[in-house]
């Protein structure tokens, strides 16, 4: 049978394909494994480079409605489009730090329209399916309430199309209509550690009830003593 799954510390994306299929970024590897439901793998996707179907560096990844796999290219600064099977589709972006431009992007999520969802250093962007920038959301002075988004780190659409990033700027969540809109900023469930110590919200998943599931990292001492745990942590 196909080999098992080769083990990597510079894994960062995970998605299933409409089939059942797993696919993981792989940073060591620059590329993307895909796994079937028993865990063999099945093919590699990418490879180190800058060139159309070359990764440097992926990060977050995710499936249109139509089956095409995003990938958030970080090194290269740029979305990279591939069908399952591997085969190159499109490239969406390029460096730069203005709107419709991207700076080493980390996550990605899509819409039910299969509008794109993109965490880029320092801003957040909305794309059409096609990559036509749309909007940039959470940007200062749109009326966030807490903090603007400054550091936006992984994303997810919800089930009414909401867009939930975690910002690695702030110990919040926050959640904007599929329209931009501010609807609201959650968490930290221990206020006194946000404050007084760390509180770190990385990854982030929602379920098909609006339940929002986020992975913590809670740093406690600084320096030579630094000490941290991980969590996860539900927000309803």
């Amino acid at each position: 049978g196909p080999p098992s799954l080769v083990m990597h510390m510079g894994r960062r994306g995970v998605a299933f394909s409409a089939r059942g299929e797993l696919y993981i970024s792989d940073q060591d590897q620059h590329g993307v494994q895909v796994l079937d439901d028993g865990g063999n793998f099945l093919r590699g996707i990418g490879g180190f480079g800058s060139g159309d179907g070359e990764l440097n560096c992926p990060c977050g990844l995710s499936f249109t409605p139509g089956g095409e796999l995003v990938v958030a290219d970080g090194s290269n600064n740029r979305l990279q489009v591939f069908r399952e099977d591997g085969t190159f589709v499109r490239s969406i972006g390029s460096q730069g730090n203005e709107d419709g431009l991207l700076e080493f992007p980390s996550d990605v999520a899509i819409g039910a329209d299969g509008s794109i969802v993109v965490a880029s250093r320092a801003r957040l962007q909305v794309f059409t399916k096609e990559g036509q920038f749309v909007r940039r959301i959470g940007a200062a002075g749109q009326g966030c309430g807490k903090p603007s988004i400054s550091a936006p780190h992984f994303v997810c659409v919800g089930p009414g199309g909401e867009i939930i990033v975690t910002d690695l700027g702030t110990p919040y969540v926050a959640v904007f209509g599929a329209d931009g809109g501010h609807l609201q900023s959650i968490g930290p469930v221990d206020q006194y550690l946000a404050e007084h110590v760390g509180w770190m919200h990385r990854g982030v998943a929602v379920d098909s009830r609006g339940r929002v599931f986020v992975t913590v990292r809670v740093v406690l001492g600084n320096g030579r003593d630094e000490m941290g745990e991980s969590r996860v942590v539900m927000y309803t």
